[in-house]
């Protein structure tokens, strides 16, 4: 009886190591994690005004088709909200195109038109 208890288990161990291995090989391999990135809530944190300015004209380029000048830069704080610069620009038929960009991801927050 205890060969076959013994045979039993051993058969068992098998069974179930190759279900592992199998299951392992199937799975996605992942990266390890990362580390948390640090927020950082002073101004140096924030794209310059140069920075403003080029994704300004690349976006009223892509969005419009229109290249333009600069007329003018404007870096609003706000206490509730993300600060923003605010540049207007302008095209040589007089269209003005006002984009706020976000001060701390550069990211395109709004449009606006003036086609006077």
């Amino acid at each position: 009886m205890g060969k076959t208890l013994r045979f039993l288990l051993l058969i068992t161990v098998l069974i179930t190591s190759t279900a592992t291995f199998a299951a392992d090989k199937n799975k996605k391999k992942t990266r390890p994690n990362r580390p948390p990135v640090a927020e950082c809530r002073s101004d140096a944190c924030e794209i310059t005004h140069q920075r403003a300015i080029r994704i300004a004209q690349n976006y009223v380029y892509k969005a419009f088709r229109v290249k333009g000048r600069v007329s003018e830069v404007e870096y609003k704080r706000r206490y509730v909200g993300p600060n923003y610069y605010e540049v207007e620009i302008k095209d040589r038929r007089g269209h003005e195109y006002e984009i706020r960009i976000n001060a701390r991801t550069g990211k395109v927050i709004g449009t606006k038109v003036d086609l006077d």
